[in-house]
């Protein structure tokens, strides 16, 4: 369940800097508007997938490998 709540927080922070942005650099320029919102979402999707690939790709159930193993 924490994994979930982190995710949407994570979202809501996506559309929270995504708006913020667009209303105080970006209000009357549509086509520099598109491309730093695609940025924001490239970088957040690139944090996301560091943080979340992380947590989910270990096994922390399992014991510790043997040296030399």
């Amino acid at each position: 369940m924490g994994r979930s709540v982190a995710r949407v927080l994570c979202a809501l922070a996506l559309i929270a800097v995504v708006v913020i942005v667009d209303f105080l650099f970006f209000r009357h320029n549509a086509a520099e508007r598109w491309i730093a919102n695609v940025g924001i979402v490239v970088v957040f999707a690139a944090f996301g997938y560091l943080i979340f690939r992380g947590s989910e790709g270990r096994n922390n159930d399992s014991p510790p490998a043997a040296p030399g193993a």
